[in-house]
């Protein structure tokens, strides 16, 4: 993952998993999903986009890649 250049704004978590939401300066957003290990392991994972609306977007995606993650249904794409 690179470092961000972006502002970060937010943080979030879900089922133990650490969101770091960065506004990329721009239009857009980039959310970077940490583990339970948040600090000690690099992040699974970097998502971003340019949409309208697309925080939520990404946020619902970000959810949705742990839940998947933890319930047993296969690796997304990335470092799971």
């Amino acid at each position: 993952m690179q470092t961000h250049p972006a502002r970060r704004v937010l943080t979030r978590r879900h089922r133990g998993h650490l969101f770091e939401i960065y506004d990329d300066g721009g239009e857009g957003w980039i959310v970077v999903v940490h583990g339970s290990n948040a600090g000690r392991e690099p992040p699974y994972d970097e998502l971003r986009n340019r949409a309208p609306g697309g925080l939520e977007v990404l946020i619902t995606e970000a959810r949705r890649r742990v839940d998947r993650r933890l319930d047993g249904g296969g690796a997304p794409l990335g470092r799971w």
